[in-house]
């Protein structure tokens, strides 16, 4: 197209991609063009004929393919837009943003301007501007400017920008100072050889020529303060200023240059896979291999997420599980909303640090085992491959560790005992045999009927809005459910429907709980006995040997019939569905799924059974495995299925209920004590409630908890006014101390002798009825005991 000139010419307004953005500058080009011509109150049909003269051949083509009512500026600009631009991809958008980091070389104000741009498209809302200034703190490529951003949390986004504005320039003026200073100590240093015209000097990194006064031209500026693009950083400066100078390269350790522009082919590659603590956040690789070789000496095992399998080396010198960012993108493309900061440091052979974009939790499942593993995300580059820690190897059963190996000579076992506990524990009640009872979700052989009573109406309740993170992990459950024939999807609810309460788990995955809070109210409940923690320490006294079961997803073995079905209908964003098992919430879902669990397993010896929890306790170790025989065979037999991964098996110690158990007695669990011990002091009455409601859960193990208590119950009178004292303070002090170092309960045994204390009964003669009620109250305890009451012998009873 011909070139226009004048001060009327119009812009040649360019289009070889058709972008949303390129149209946008083009459109907004125009827009000056008519301001700076004075054209804005001339007919809109000027307006057009002056941007048609404005554009190629082939966009006035596609103009006219239009066919537009309203032929204006704006109209075809927004017909361009709607025609030639794709709809954006908002989590690509999102990627690239969370993804965006200030590269060598690149000023803050380009970092933050590409950063804005790109946020335009994100949708982020209310957020963008918290975004913003996140992405800037974690982005910023200087180290000490990141750190001083971390320490000032509560600066707003101008202040971020303006303090990282304000900081590049003081660096660059400094280094141009320092700049300055050098280019003097060069021309000192280079006057006293004198060297011709044309003649090279090197200096450091860069080379000069001293060229500032040529034949037959005029006075330049010195070749040193010319900006030029300088080879060994990739970037525009002048030749005493490049940011290079005295850098080691990450690929061939040579100095005055980046990684980015190393010209070596023949640098050693190394490969992240084994990686060793350094420090309390610092890992180091301390191993190097050819990527050639890795097939043929490494172990590797496959894993499959959402249908993509990805292939692990398994490394047990790894402390770190690592995954690059490509073969996450394959896994998950909306992976940025649940990645998370890491602040781990790993660094490769040689010390150089690697780069972790931040970590994210992934859910493993081997042959054996299933669990969550947090993986830290790494840039694509090259030797960076999926690593599997050695945690991980152990959670999913890959390896295990032998402590002493095994030698037979002629068949006899010349090394006595072999191996560790769960080698041992599998040698002795091998498990090949129920592997059944571990796979799938079980059914329990009864159905369970809802039975209503007339007192509420029905009522359908609208769908409850979602976190937009929890979004797609709630379709991903819902149609894990649907596959599982736990719930299934409706049109229309039938009668009741109720809401939906998400609980998302430690491992990251959610449980879905209905919320029947009207339908509750008309639900007759299954009363059944439910046991104490009292009457299972009563069973557990004089056992040696433990295993403790959990149910696979335990209400959730249970149908329901046909008309409860409809009962226990929910809405959420995605549709109705309803419940074809007994799903948490209902009230009477406890009752009734201890009461099939008692059924299903009775008979069996030396079993207590507390809600989803299956407690095995004998006194030697073949009773035991009889026991275990018989709860596992009457599994297989009624389709019931346990989780392997919350199993305690042939324990002399266990973890139950918040305590450990074993043959001595019972004490409070080490997780609670550490807790007990972080513990800070109440600044309010809320907060002593709190920490008095958990002594009290401990009161077993605290004597004299009432005395000790009674300098913090008086702050929670109601005519007293707060103040915390060295008396509230001691005994606080006094309460984490005992409790710090808890003692060993024997669990009680009701065929040995009982000493009680009481207080005095009165001796009296004839009893009338008050004195029965009193005398009974003070003989609970022995009477719970299944004890004869101690009465008097004058009594006529």
């Amino acid at each position: 197209m011909a070139t226009r000139t004048g001060s009327n010419a119009c812009p040649a307004l360019c289009f070889t991609r058709f972008t949303s953005k390129e149209i946008a500058d083009n459109e907004r080009r125009f827009q000056l063009y008519i301001s700076a011509n004075e054209l804005d109150g001339k007919p809109e049909a000027t307006k057009v004929a002056h941007l048609r003269l404005s554009l190629e051949d082939k966009v006035n083509d596609l103009i006219d393919s239009f066919n537009l009512e309203q032929v204006t500026v704006r109209s075809i600009f927004e017909k361009l837009k709607q025609e030639l631009t794709p709809k954006a991809n908002v989590s690509h958008e999102k990627y690239k943003f969370f993804g965006r980091s200030q590269q060598e070389g690149e000023s803050f104000n380009d970092f933050y301007i590409d950063l804005l741009n790109i946020s335009k498209h994100c949708e982020f809302g209310d957020q963008q501007e918290s975004n913003l200034k996140a992405r800037i703190v974690y982005g910023v490529k200087c180290t000490a400017l990141q750190e001083r951003l971390m320490r000032n949390p509560d600066l707003s986004l101008k202040d971020v920008v303006n303090y990282c504005r304000s900081t590049e320039d003081a660096k660059n003026k400094s280094e141009e100072i320092n700049g300055h200073h050098n280019h003097n100590e060069i021309q000192q240093l280079s006057s006293k050889f004198k060297p011709k015209l044309g003649r090279k000097i090197h200096h450091g990194s860069n080379f000069h020529r001293e060229s500032n006064f040529q034949k037959g031209s005029n006075f330049q500026k010195p070749i040193e303060q010319q900006p030029y693009h300088c080879k060994k950083c990739s970037t525009v400066h002048s030749r005493a200023q490049c940011p290079a100078f005295g850098k080691t390269c990450r690929k061939c350790n040579g100095l005055h240059h980046f990684a980015s522009v190393c010209r070596r082919k023949n640098f050693p590659r190394r490969n992240v896979h084994a990686l060793e603590e350094n420090s309390d956040d610092c890992f180091r690789i301390v191993d190097a291999i050819s990527v050639d070789t890795l097939s043929k000496q490494q172990w590797y095992q496959t894993f499959e997420f959402n249908g993509t399998k990805v292939s692990f080396k398994l490394d047990t010198g790894a402390d770190v599980s690592v995954l690059p960012v490509s073969v996450l993108n394959s896994i998950d493309p909306h992976w940025s909303s649940r990645i998370k900061k890491n602040n781990t440091v790993c660094e490769a052979f040689g010390g150089f640090p690697l780069k972790i974009i931040g970590a994210i939790k992934l859910k493993f499942v081997s042959k054996t085992a299933s669990c969550q593993v947090e993986v830290l995300v790494m840039p694509d580059s090259k030797g960076i491959i999926p690593i599997l820690g050695r945690e991980a190897c152990e959670n999913l059963g890959l390896v295990h560790r032998v402590l002493r190996v095994n030698s037979t000579v002629d068949g006899v076992n010349t090394s006595g005992t072999c191996d560790s506990g769960e080698s041992n524990t599998k040698a002795m009640f091998p498990l090949e045999r129920y592997e059944k009872v571990f796979v799938g979700l079980g059914k329990f052989p009864q159905k369970y009927k809802i039975r209503t009573n007339d007192k509420v109406m029905p009522t359908v309740k609208p769908p409850r809005r979602v976190a937009f993170a929890l979004l797609e992990k709630l379709k991903l459950t819902l149609k894990n459910m649907t596959e599982k024939e736990v719930i299934e999807p409706v049109d229309q609810p039938k009668s009741w429907c109720s809401n939906l309460v998400i609980i998302e788990k430690k491992s990251g995955d959610l449980r879905l709980c209905l919320d029947p809070a009207d339908l509750n109210q008309c639900v007759e409940r299954e009363y059944y006995q439910i046991p104490t923690l009292e009457e299972i320490k009563t069973q557990l006294s004089g056992k040696k040997w433990f295993s403790v079961l959990d149910l696979r997803e335990g209400f959730h073995q249970i149908s329901l019939d046909d008309d409860s079905k409809d009962l226990c209908c929910f809405s959420t964003p995605f549709g109705y569905h309803r419940f074809l098992r007994l799903p948490f919430g209902l009230n009477s879902a406890p009752e009734v799924f201890m009461k099939f669990n008692v059924e299903c397993f009775k008979g069996i010896k030396n079993l207590i059974i507390y809600f989803d929890d299956f407690l095995i306790a004998t006194e030697d170790l073949d009773s035991h495995k009889k026991t275990l025989h018989e709860v596992f065979q009457r599994a297989l037999e009624l389709n019931i299925k346990f989780n392997k991964e919350k199993m305690q098996l042939m324990k002399t110690e266990f973890k139950y209920l918040g305590h450990i158990f074993s043959e001595k007695g019972c004490q409070l669990d080490k997780d609670r004590v550490e807790a007990v011990k972080n513990l800070k002091v109440p600044k309010n009455v809320k907060e002593l409630q709190s920490l008095l409601g958990m002594y009290n859960y401990m009161r077993e193990f605290i004597p004299k908890i009432a005395d000790l208590t009674a300098p913090l119950r008086v702050l929670l009178k109601k005519n007293v006014e707060w103040h915390w004292t060295n008396a509230q303070q001691k005994a606080f002090e006094n309460l984490k101390e005992i409790v710090s170092n808890p003692p060993v309960l024997k669990n009680f045994d009701p065929n040995q002798d009982v000493i009680i204390q009481t207080d005095t009964l009165r001796k009296i003669c004839p009893w009338n009825k008050v004195d029965l009620t009193l005398i009974q109250r003070n003989l609970t305890f022995l009477l719970h005991l299944g004890l004869p009451p101690l009465l008097p012998k004058d009594s006529k009873t």
